[in-house]
């Protein structure tokens, strides 16, 4: 049997290398070695939700409040302020030099504006 003629291994090697620096190549810019076309992609949408309507499904229909609600919404922020304003005032340090009957007599006027509004 013949023996086969042996390749510079210089001449091997260095198709080899271009062979793997082509594929480098293309796995870097994305494209096939074959096709040296770039195709553009595709442009992302932005999902947005339909509007809804006021009456769909899941909205509430929100109403004034009422003259009494009002009332009933003063008197239980002004029972929580006067109970507990003064140990707030105090940890906080800035009004302390007012006292706590000074604190408790202010808001109560400010309550008093505010259910005169």
């Amino acid at each position: 049997m013949p023996a086969k003629p042996a390749k510079p291994a210089s001449s091997s090697s260095s198709d080899s290398d271009s062979n793997i620096n082509a594929k480098r190549s293309s796995l870097d810019t994305g494209t096939d070695l074959e096709d040296h076309q770039s195709s553009p992609s595709p442009k992302k949408t932005k999902k947005t939700s339909p509007k809804k309507s006021g009456t769909a499904k899941g909205t509430q229909v929100h109403s004034a409040w009422t003259t009494e609600e009002d009332a009933i919404f003063l008197e239980v922020v002004g029972s929580l302020l006067k109970s507990g304003i003064w140990p707030a005032v105090k940890e906080d340090g800035r009004l302390t030099h007012r006292g706590g009957t000074g604190v408790k007599a202010h808001c109560t006027a400010l309550m008093n504006k505010l259910k005169k509004a």
